[in-house]
């Protein structure tokens, strides 16, 4: 039996020193990006997470493997145990993260940073008072024997740091392996170097995933039983409304509950599509009353509907034109005052003048006659002959109280009207009503 003697003896104290250093600045770097990518992408601080992922990742798993770091690897040193072996992972988490005082160290920040950041109001913070005394004081003194046991190797004969007699490593010089004489045996170890390091790789690729990963998970909401409630209900209504998506009670609920779950972009597509839904049902009740209209110009609550809509849509022509089919059917004069009236409420106040005139010129006992056309010669600025129109109305209706108060404020603006004018007046309206 061949017996594989082991050599132990301690690495040179400047490559340890300068291995640790490259190392340390590299790992600082690791947690730092493990700290702030979450931070500036999410706005979660999760700096025991990330200093244990680094950790893992820059230390443990190539130690495992490889027996070295980056920086052990430039310095020509390595980590092993009593066998000659890497250390077993157990060991190797123990010795990374509480012997060399990584850990405490994040905790002891994760502490900090959570006060500064409560006070200056950017972040809220609780913890029991008794267990954060307890951590703290636990953190402190790990990471105060963690640092003394780095000074520890300037005293020990083999160089061993607390670190290392926790968990039975030894740091020595790089020894590389003998190559074996026999081809399978080569091509074995070739091949379990390969597959280490594609472990390595992999291993590598989880832990990034999971350390960034982490934070966003968290980050994900969780749904109470009020919250899903409310998302059913959404989908109830979204099911009914995409059914009939002009109906206003439908969409103003579905609206509502997107707003309240803060989905306004959701709650604006609803409100569009029922607005163009709206729309689209609006055109189609539209040419069903026009063709009820061509069918029965008469259709006095319809033609109202109709010329609500038209003048919606600025279809003016349209709508006079109806209009004016209508008074075929009904020529009565109060019927002919409306058009005319609706001619001036529409701008039209020219020709609203025009079928006022023709009103009292063919029905001058029709009452308020003379009051309408005064009111639309009043609109179109044509104040002198408004106020003619006025003393017309009171002469045949002395009891027309708004005429009267019309009549005082054109007085007032344009003086009273000539008591020539009057007398004419008077028997013209004579001769009117013989």
């Amino acid at each position: 039996m061949n017996v594989v003697s082991v050599d132990l003896s301690p690495a040179q104290l400047d490559r340890r020193v300068m291995a640790g250093a490259l190392d340390g600045v590299v790992l600082v770097a690791l947690c730092a990006a493990y700290f702030l990518l979450p931070v500036l992408t999410l706005g979660v601080v999760l700096p025991m997470w990330g200093v244990l992922a680094a950790i893992i990742g820059y230390s443990v798993v190539p130690l495992a493997v490889f027996k070295k770091t980056i920086g052990m690897k430039m310095f020509g040193i390595e980590l092993v145990s009593k066998s000659g072996h890497a250390v077993d992972l157990g060991n190797l988490l123990f010795r990374e993260l509480l012997g060399r005082g990584w850990f405490p160290a994040a905790f002891l920040f994760n502490l900090v940073f959570a006060y500064v950041a409560m006070l200056m109001g950017a972040a809220r913070f609780a913890m029991p008072a008794g267990m954060q005394a307890l951590f703290t004081l636990a953190s402190a003194l790990a990471l105060f024997v963690a640092v003394l046991g780095h000074f520890l190797v300037l005293g020990m004969k083999d160089r061993r740091s607390i670190a290392d007699m926790m968990s039975g490593s030894w740091v020595v010089p790089q020894q590389p392996a003998p190559l074996p004489d026999d081809a399978d045996e080569l091509a074995e170890r070739k091949a379990a170097r390969a597959r280490g390091v594609r472990n390595v790789v992999i291993a590598e690729v989880l832990i990034l995933r999971l350390g960034l990963g982490a934070p966003w998970v968290l980050t994900r909401k969780t749904e109470s039983t009020d919250q899903r409630a409310a998302r059913l209900l959404r989908q109830k209504l979204e099911r009914e409304f995409k059914d009939r998506p002009d109906s206003e009670s439908l969409a103003g609920q579905l609206i509502a509950s997107y707003r309240i779950a803060g989905d306004l972009e959701a709650a604006q597509r609803v409100s569009d599509e029922h607005s163009a839904a709206r729309q689209k049902a609006n055109e189609q009740r539209l040419e069903g009353q026009l063709r009820a209209l061509d069918q029965n110009p008469g259709d006095e609550a319809t033609l109202i509907a109709v010329l609500g809509e038209l003048e919606d849509r600025d279809r003016l022509p349209e709508a006079k034109e109806r209009y004016g089919k209508f008074l075929s059917v009904h020529p009565e004069p109060e019927y002919r005052a409306g058009f005319a009236e609706w001619l001036v409420q529409n701008g039209l106040v020219d020709e609203g003048i025009a079928e006022f005139r023709a009103l009292v010129k063919a029905e001058p006992g029709f009452e308020g006659g003379h009051k309408f056309l005064a009111r639309a010669l009043v609109r179109g600025g044509q104040l002198e002959e408004a106020q003619l129109e006025y003393h017309r109305e009171l002469v045949l209706d002395p009891s027309d109280d708004d005429a009267r108060e019309a009549l005082e404020e054109l007085d007032e603006e344009l003086g009273p009207v000539p008591k020539a004018k009057l007398t004419a007046l008077a028997k013209e309206l004579q001769v009117m009503k013989k």
